[in-house]
Parts: C-alpha cells; sequence; structure tokens
C-alpha cells in the first residue's frame, strides 16, 4: 500500500437495499477496515450543498499530501456534475456503471438524458467499473474493469432477511412449491406482473405458493385478491432450502445481486427477465418482460412447466464474492491515485 493513502469521497443512496447500493457500503466497510479515509455521501442533497461544502473539501484535500478520489454511479446528475467540477481540478474520478438502468428508460426523453449522463461519466473517469460484460462501454476504453455480482453475501444456511442470524428453517409440510419474490411493490421492480401471478387460478390449481421478503409487498398483494398461498419469509426462516424457485420481475435489473446469490447456493431453477446481467443469463430461465406483462398467462405456464427443473450448482464459477470484489476496487483506487 502507499505511504499516502487517497482520501476516497463514495457519493451513493442512503438506504443500500439494492445491488448497486449495497455494493458501495460494503465498499465504505472494506475501505475503513483498510485504513483508507472515506467520506460517504448522500447523492440526493441540491448541487448547492455540493458546490458550497464539499467542493472546497476535496480540494483542500488536493492542496495537502492526501489525494483525494472520487467514486460515483452513473445515474446520478447530481454526483456527475460536481465530479466533473473536481475532474476539472485534477481530482481523480472512478464510476461504477450499471448498464441497464438507462437502457430501460421507456420515453425517449429520458433514455437520451440517461445516456448522455453515461457518456459524461465516460468522458471525466479516470477508471470505469461495470457489472456486466455487455455495456455501452465495450470497445471505449482500456481501463474498464468487471466486477461481476457478489455472491455471497448470506451464508447458504441463513434467511434473505436483515437479521437473519435470529431466524431458523421451519419447515412447511404440505405440498405446496413456492416462488420465492425479492422486492418492495413498486412497477420499477415488477409489481404489476407478480400481482397477476398471484391472482392465478392455475398457478394454485397446480399447487404453487409465493414467499415474499417485503412485508409491504406481502401486504400489497393481500390487498389485491391473491389467489395462491403466501407466505412472508419471517414465518418461514430460510428461503433458500424453502422456497423452489427465484421468481424476479425488475425490468431494469442492473446488478442481480439476489439471482447471483441464489444460483450459488441452490440448484433450484431461477426465473429472470432477459435484461438481466449477461454473466447470469445462461443460467436462468429468461423471458420476455415486456411480452410477459401484456400476455401474464405465458410467463405463468413458463413457471409451471419448468419450476421442478434443476440444474447444477455453480458454486465459485463465474461469479465473484464480495471479498473478491472489494480488493479489485481497491486495486484500482491504488493504481490511479499512486
Amino acid at each position: 500500500m502507499n505511504n499516502v493513502q487517497p482520501f476516497v469521497f463514495i457519493f451513493s443512496h442512503p438506504y443500500p437495499a439494492t445491488g448497486g447500493e449495497y455494493y458501495i457500503s460494503r465498499l465504505v466497510q472494506h475501505l475503513f477496515e483498510r485504513g483508507y479515509n472515506v467520506a460517504q455521501i448522500n447523492s440526493k442533497p441540491n448541487l448547492k450543498v455540493y458546490l458550497s461544502y464539499l467542493l472546497p473539501q476535496v480540494l483542500s484535500k488536493r492542496e495537502s499530501s492526501v489525494k483525494p478520489l472520487i467514486i460515483f454511479e452513473s445515474n446520478n446528475v447530481r454526483s456527475i456534475t460536481f465530479s466533473f467540477l473536481c475532474h476539472l481540478f485534477g481530482v481523480k474520478i472512478i464510476c461504477i456503471h450499471q448498464e441497464t438502468h438507462w437502457r430501460r428508460k421507456f420515453r425517449i426523453p429520458s433514455k437520451l438524458f440517461y445516456l448522455a449522463l453515461v457518456k459524461a461519466s465516460f468522458l471525466i473517469s479516470d477508471y470505469i467499473i461495470v457489472n456486466s460484460l455487455k455495456t455501452y462501454f465495450d470497445g471505449k476504453s482500456k481501463f474498464c474493469s468487471i466486477i461481476n455480482p457478489g455472491c455471497d453475501r448470506y451464508g447458504p444456511r441463513s434467511t434473505l432477511i436483515s437479521i437473519h442470524k435470529a431466524a431458523t428453517y421451519i419447515p412447511i409440510n404440505d405440498n405446496t412449491r413456492w416462488l420465492l419474490y425479492v422486492a418492495p411493490p413498486t412497477v420499477y421492480k415488477g409489481f404489476n406482473l407478480i400481482k397477476h401471478i398471484s391472482q392465478s387460478h392455475k398457478l394454485k390449481e397446480s399447487s404453487i405458493g409465493l414467499i415474499t421478503t417485503n412485508l409491504a409487498t406481502n401486504r400489497a398483494l393481500l390487498n389485491e385478491d391473491c389467489l395462491i398461498p403466501l407466505k412472508h419469509i419471517a414465518d418461514i426462516g430460510n428461503a433458500f432450502e424453502t422456497s423452489t424457485c427465484l421468481f424476479t420481475a425488475s425490468p431494469a435489473e442492473a446488478y442481480g445481486m439476489a439471482i447471483a446469490e441464489y444460483l450459488y447456493y441452490t440448484n433450484k431453477p431461477v426465473f429472470a427477465p432477459n435484461s438481466t446481467t449477461l454473466e447470469l443469463q445462461e443460467y436462468c430461465f429468461l423471458y420476455d418482460y415486456d411480452h410477459a406483462q401484456n400476455k401474464p398467462d405465458i410467463i405463468i405456464e413458463f413457471i409451471i412447466h419448468n419450476i421442478d427443473a434443476l440444474r447444477p450448482i455453480i458454486q465459485n464459477k463465474n461469479l465473484a464474492t464480495w471479498n473478491d470484489s472489494m480488493h479489485e476496487c481497491e486495486k484500482h483506487i491504488l493504481n490511479i491515485t499512486s
């Protein structure tokens, strides 16, 4: 390690619930444990706060013996604008890019706006970390690194809830086969599709139920006249043991963390949209999200036909552990600040 470590400013969402935010929160923890000076900055404040308070802080580090470094995500206009200003003063920049955040924008103005953010990120960054082989940056950069979704956030016998160590596996002694759904009740995460699935007479007749990891999702489905058996993860303990398959319905699954974990620890099927991270696609039962949204009966038949299909566990194959990912990022930090 260098004699003088950089001072790292990391822009992130305040709630590390999903893949990209969780990745950054783990990175902050890793750098703290390695002795770095780290400032984790909420990406929500307006630009005036950035300019009046943060810019002087960053530039003051530049004038001292400590080298400042900024890490930001390519989908936030405030952090990109701030990073651009710092770039003009010679501050080193690392961009974390999640490809499908901008590809899945439905309105043309929105898509063009996010594409502009991606291009701006490319121009100002000294290093770019992406989560998939297939990105906007293909062939455009010699300083682009791939960090696959971390696959070992949970142990094979833990649960998918925050206080997982307190829960135990409670077997459900019936013939129900269980879909595991890991998402809040938002359109962005495909709630409309899972609502149609929960109201399916065919799934009910096939003894297929639903396990949710979000209590709000559970309540919302109950309010929507759910027909199939429904349980919350707190009621059943270990989701890997109890569930029969994983179903993801997000039209913009940029990171694929829940998919990677399920593939890593089980040999059970995963149903995922075809926008899923490229490295994970070959192990999943893929479906076209837009087609399924318009004709949910198609995905219901697809689930019934493939729910009992098993596949080899791909543990340690093509998936990075969190420890590997953190050390890889630290290596880039040292390279560009040395």
